[in-house]
């Protein structure tokens, strides 16, 4: 099982180094068995272990006694809880107490547990220059590899908000913790050669398979990794030439001769660079061109007059986007004013139907008129045929009287052409009286299809308008809402202190007090009066606090912290008190009791 930390600065892009090694067949580190904890929070814990400066890391004995797996319980149980609870569960063991530096090596060792199963892991961490001789001394296997970058891309990787921000003393500043690092970087490959490499980070990201197959070859890497990493490399190299000059064209030519010019005033910095170059197993190979800064100063003019003409088509194009904006906004006007113009149409319409109507009215009457007359006309034609069928009896009458009336039969024949003659004219109004009524129903046929043809129009309209009316009622109320919550979310500050709501109680009072005081003979003597004394203190302090209204614990930012406690040794022992109390018959079980849930714990 091969294992590497990566070290390196923050801005020497160790980073990237991980991910070629975890490209090319180095796994992440799990995290630990019994903690879930990465190798980064393990090592800040250490670092803070170390910074107390009371207890040494190192220790000679690194196994892990059977207290020490019973302290690693303890930790999982609560990782907060103080170092005296460590020493008060160990001694209640038959074991021996650990000492303090195997108590905290009991953490990397379940960190070595949890990835026993791996051929080849890893991680990195800056941060652990600090902790190099612990973990050096902790594990004799683990290999270093230790990489350093140019101290120019300290401007090169910076952010444009933390470049407008740097003045002389935070340059300086950087400049300083450039150094220092680098200085203990070198310091600690000298002291650990034979385990670690001194590589420069452009290097292997410009050759990745080569410096990559190099790399594992010297640290030892299991052979199948290698050879499947040289076949890639075989087939790759050309592609990866390619990129790492497409890499080379990007770097900005001005900002290069701008930070060129600076690290002349700080040659102390290119001297440690250099001689980490001189040192490192894999150093940066740079052509030496003559007249450089000629060539540099060429390029950034270049690249000045390549951003002036960038800058101009993006001005052009901002105003080809303002002209466009202008053209949208008198695409919007006209599509107002044509809105406007058919509010104004739609009025006129409804004037239109309106009189429509009163004509419709006024039709209808003259129909209803013209019906009544018809109705006569009809009673008048009838009229007229019976007086025909009389007046054809009375001219058979008369044709058998023809020979004795003559005179009355001329008479006669004069007053049916006359009849005749009304008839034609009754029959020819009659007839014009109906091609009128046609023609008015044809007039109010069409007058009601417009009508309907109108509302139609109208109805729509109304639908839109009353949905654009409700679609910007439930938009008002949504946005009243969110500034409701909003403003309630301000007002109300956080609440944090579950965890203290719950030590507060008489339950962990009580069983603080039994764990504390369970402990020796003297100390069960003593118990009923401080058990007393307790629930004295605790009414005491429920009087004063009456007036204040505590919030439900779901309520409090940290209520996990609330569960947490309740699965402390005191907050059960208190538990098995306060239900046992109650009944006097079972006070002779209670220390029982209480000793049964005692072992349940550990």
């Amino acid at each position: 099982m091969k294992k590497v930390i990566i070290i390196g600065h923050p801005d020497s892009n160790y980073q990237e180094v991980e991910k070629i090694f975890q490209m090319y067949g180095m796994a992440p580190a799990l995290p630990s068995k019994c903690e879930k904890m990465t190798p980064i929070e393990i090592g800040e814990v250490l670092q803070k272990v170390q910074s107390q400066g009371q207890y040494p890391l190192l220790s000679i004995d690194t196994s892990v006694s059977p207290a020490g797996s019973q302290v690693c319980r303890k930790m999982k149980t609560n990782k907060k809880r103080k170092k005296s609870n460590y020493t008060q569960v160990a001694t209640i063991s038959t074991y021996s107490i650990p000492s303090l530096n195997s108590m905290w090596d009991a953490l990397p060792m379940d960190l070595m547990l949890a990835n026993i199963g791996q051929d080849f892991w890893g991680w990195s961490d800056p941060k652990a220059i600090e902790l190099l001789d612990y973990w050096a001394n902790i594990d004799p296997s683990i290999h270093f590899v230790f990489i350093y970058d140019k101290p120019q891309n300290i401007f090169q990787y910076s952010s444009l908000e933390e470049a407008l921000t740097l003045d002389e003393t935070k340059i300086q500043e950087k400049f300083s913790s450039w150094e220092n690092y680098n200085q203990r970087l070198l310091n600690a490959f000298n002291k650990y050669k034979a385990r670690s490499v001194l590589i420069s980070a452009q290097r292997i990201q410009e050759t990745v398979l080569q410096s990559t197959s190099e790399i594992y070859k010297q640290i030892a890497v299991p052979n199948t990794i290698i050879d499947n990493l040289i076949k890639e490399q075989e087939l790759i190299e050309d592609i990866q030439d390619q990129e790492a000059q497409m890499k080379q064209n990007k770097e900005c030519s001005l900002s290069t001769l701008i930070v060129e010019n600076i690290m002349q005033d700080n040659q102390h910095l290119l001297n440690l660079y250099e001689e980490l170059q001189n040192y490192a197993n894999f150093p940066y190979i740079t052509e030496s061109l003559p007249n450089k800064n000629s060539k540099q100063a060429l390029k950034a003019w270049k690249v000045l007059i390549q951003q002036k003409i960038e800058s101009q088509k993006q001005i052009n194009k901002n105003q080809h986007i303002q002209n466009e904006k202008e053209k949208v906004q008198e695409v919007l006007n006209q599509q107002l004013y044509n809105l406007q113009l058919s509010e104004k149409e739609l009025e006129s319409s409804k004037k239109n139907n309106k009189d429509l109507e009163n004509k419709n009215s006024t039709l209808h009457k003259k129909n209803i008129e013209l019906e009544k007359k018809y109705s006569n006309l009809e009673k008048l034609k009838k009229e007229l045929e019976n007086k025909s069928n009389t007046l054809q009896i009375k001219n058979n009458d008369i044709d058998k009287l023809n020979n004795t009336l003559k005179n009355q039969n001329n008479e006669l024949e004069k007053q049916n052409l006359t009849l005749q003659a009304k008839h034609r004219d009754v029959e020819n109004s009659n007839n014009a009286l109906k091609n009128q009524n046609n023609e008015l129903e044809k007039q109010k046929a069409n007058a009601e299809n417009q009508t309907k043809h109108t509302q139609n129009q109208l109805h729509l309209l109304e639908d839109e308008n009353n949905a654009l009316m409700a679609q910007l009622n439930f938009t008002q109320e949504e946005l009243e809402r969110l500034f409701l919550e909003n403003k309630k979310l301000k007002e109300q500050p956080p609440l944090w202190g579950a965890g203290d709501r719950i030590r507060n109680q008489l339950t962990y009072r009580i069983g603080h007090k039994l764990q504390q005081h369970g402990k020796s003979p003297i100390g069960w003597i003593k118990l009923p009066f401080v058990l007393l004394s307790t629930y004295r203190q605790y009414n005491k302090d429920k009087k004063q606090n009456e007036w204040q209204k505590l919030p439900a614990i779901h309520l409090y930012q940290d209520a996990y912290e609330a569960e947490k406690v309740k699965n402390h040794l005191s907050y059960k022992l208190g538990s098995v008190f306060m239900r046992e109390i109650k009944n006097p018959l079972r006070w002779i079980l209670i220390p029982q009791k209480l000793i049964t849930e005692g072992k349940a714990f550990k």
